[in-house]
């Protein structure tokens, strides 16, 4: 388990590569087992994985292309889009909770099948919605996740005291170096 937590890393940019809808299918079903709050499964998806024009859509609704400057060849190979039944949140600390656990789930499950994704907090989710023709009554947009091959495989984990210290970066031979706080900085208190 260790060493599939080091390898789930975010990725923005990805292989021109197609992915099999059954194995995305697969990891939903493996994300739907997980823990939730008091059993309510609040979690919906909206598989993006075929439609061109869709996808091309969703990814220009994202931050990817201006804030990450991720070039049109690498964008993901597709989108699972994760929703919530109006009707159903009785409180958003339980909604928050679940939404955690379950992407924390499809990140995991993602990994065992050599793909990567980035979890997308978009602020168009409003767009997003209309885009998917979900209605203003019955589903809220979540976040969405792009997934895919990624165009780069080697991420090491480089610990600091910095708590300023969030941005990735590139060391002189290309490989991205992303900060994680040690250990010590993130125990308060031990008794």
């Amino acid at each position: 388990m260790k060493d599939q937590l080091l390898k789930a890393r975010t990725h923005r940019r990805y292989q021109n590569k197609k992915v099999d809808i059954e194995i995305v299918r697969n990891i939903i079903k493996g994300a739907k087992n997980s823990p939730s709050a008091f059993n309510m499964q609040l979690s919906r998806y909206i598989i993006v994985n075929e439609d061109m024009e869709l996808k091309d859509k969703l990814f220009k609704l994202t931050n990817l292309p201006t804030f990450h400057e991720v070039e049109e060849q690498h964008k993901p190979a597709g989108y699972i889009i994760v929703v919530v039944e109006k009707s159903r949140i009785k409180n958003r600390d339980t909604l928050s909770f679940d939404q955690g656990i379950v992407y924390q789930s499809i990140n995991l499950m993602m990994n065992e099948y050599g793909m990567r994704n980035v979890c997308l907090f978009s602020p168009n989710k409003n767009k997003i919605q209309e885009l998917l023709k979900l209605g203003i009554n019955k589903y809220e947009v979540s976040y969405a996740i792009g997934y895919g091959h990624p165009l780069t495989k080697k991420r090491n984990v480089v610990e600091t005291e910095d708590i300023s210290a969030w941005k990735y970066f590139k060391d002189e031979s290309g490989i991205y170096n992303v900060p994680k706080l040690t250990l010590e900085t993130l125990i308060i208190d031990e008794k």
